[in-house]
């Protein structure tokens, strides 16, 4: 949805979009960070490198490239996992993103994770996260992903359920460690 936005654009517009991708992918190349970065597209990377590698890509400081005069610039079709992640401390906190001084509020259900489940249940395709930072250049390489079509009340059926079976996750997540938290006190 993202590369189409892109796509729809007035052309400077588009142009200066960009030129934030080439900075962005050019600060990452030059600080021999952009391979690594890629390694986030294995499924099967461990949660503690997943965790590790993005720490580390924020402390790099490359602004998102759709961020422009300090404004999303494709706030109305921002990513799921952007939509989600609702900070609540100061913007400078941010710049040091491993050192824990950021709060942010929470969600009780990740859509993110609701969309992911309906497009491998859609697409027996194997999950990819892809970095904000490389979403244009992994859409040019997977277009054939990109032009894949379903069923649209499937689809809405699929991620409903999706988004249910996470919200008994999280409730049953929440009266387990109760449940711990009152074996340790008795």
């Amino acid at each position: 949805m993202v590369f189409e936005f892109v796509e729809t654009m007035p052309e400077p517009q588009k142009i200066e979009i960009r030129k934030g991708f080439d900075l962005a992918l050019k600060r990452l190349t030059e600080r021999r960070f952009l391979d690594k970065l890629k390694r986030l597209q294995d499924p099967f990377i461990s949660d503690e490198e997943h965790e590790a590698i993005t720490n580390e890509y924020f402390q790099q400081q490359v602004p998102c490239p759709f961020l422009v005069d300090e404004s999303c610039s494709i706030y109305e079709v921002r990513p799921s996992m952007c939509r989600e992640y609702l900070v609540s401390s100061p913007a400078e906190n941010c710049k040091s993103p491993g050192e824990g001084g950021i709060s942010r509020l929470p969600v009780c259900v990740r859509l993110s994770e609701a969309l992911t489940r309906t497009w491998v249940s859609m697409s027996n395709e194997r999950v990819q996260v892809v970095p904000l930072v490389l979403a244009l250049e992994w859409t040019k390489e997977h277009e054939r992903i990109r032009l894949m079509r379903a069923d649209s009340a499937r689809m809405l059926t699929a991620l409903l359920g999706y988004i249910l079976d996470i919200a008994v996750e999280q409730e049953k997540n929440i009266a387990d460690r109760f449940i711990l938290g009152e074996k340790k006190r008795g």
